[in-house]
């Protein structure tokens, strides 16, 4: 998972992502533009599978994309109907994510959306 992607999750309410900040073994202040971020405690595909409850339908390895393999992450009809009518994600039907993890991340970051 990227940094990015644990960022946006933290952001989104995902509360057991930590992030620390060193500097030549040191700790420091994550504002400093001079250290290091590193995140900790990534969550486990299980985790990610687990939050998104009844609206997490099923993940699909695909090789259908032209430079790498990439994972689809499908919401329950519940998803789909969430807000109304209008489905909740952008694509209108998976997310997706170079690996199990992200695709699932991005899955929750969708249904989470506020």
């Amino acid at each position: 998972m990227t940094y990015k992607l644990a960022l946006q999750l933290k952001n989104a309410g995902w509360k057991q992502i930590v992030f620390t900040c060193r500097k030549d073994d040191h700790f420091c202040n994550v504002d400093k533009e001079d250290c290091i971020i590193e995140p900790l405690g990534f969550p486990t595909l299980s985790e990610l599978i687990e939050a998104c409850g009844e609206e997490f339908c099923e993940l699909v390895r695909s090789n259908n994309y032209t430079v790498k393999p990439m994972w689809l992450a499908y919401p329950s009809e519940e998803a789909f109907n969430k807000s109304g009518n209008d489905c909740v994600l952008d694509c209108c039907g998976y997310e997706i994510g170079s690996t199990p993890e992200e695709a699932v991340a991005n899955l929750w970051l969708a249904i989470n959306k506020k």
